[in-house]
């Protein structure tokens, strides 16, 4: 399962250089993870309403070139991992015109209750969690 999403690099996201300030593509990515989770029909709002939370536990992002203000950029996202207590999301981030990759990354997620305490997703009765292990095993037989 992956999500693409195309976004716009914005004036505000940009340092005194013209480029995109690093910290955004951490903005990027949760646009990205957003609208992934959504596309699989368990959004933020209906996980958490339904007692889950994906507390950020590790994120990483590896930078090959820069983005600049107007670039029409693309967010591909990907479920790299979803086992025990935790899911790992991949990012790419590209430049939507000449294809190049200028950065990858990923985030960790715990995946709690309301009172932060870990649930075991092979042990669960959440649909929003049963829709994730899907799209995982979907994932693996593709």
């Amino acid at each position: 399962m992956e999500t693409t999403v195309k976004i716009r690099a914005r004036y505000d996201e940009t340092d005194q250089m013209g480029v995109i300030y690093h910290a955004n593509y951490y903005k990027w990515f949760n646009i990205g993870r957003t609208e992934f989770l959504r596309d699989l029909g368990c959004d933020y709002r209906k996980l958490e309403s339904s007692g889950i939370i994906f507390p950020v536990l590790e994120s990483g992002c590896k930078h090959f070139y820069p983005a600049y203000y107007d670039d029409e950029i693309i967010i591909n996202v990907s479920l790299a991992e979803f086992k025990g207590v935790r899911m790992r999301i991949s990012y790419e981030i590209i430049n939507e015109a000449n294809g190049k990759k200028l950065a990858e990354g990923h985030t960790v997620h715990g995946i709690v209750d309301g009172d932060l305490k870990p649930v075991r997703v092979n042990r669960t009765e959440n649909e929003c969690l049963k829709i994730l292990i899907e799209a995982m095993k979907e994932e693996k037989n593709a």
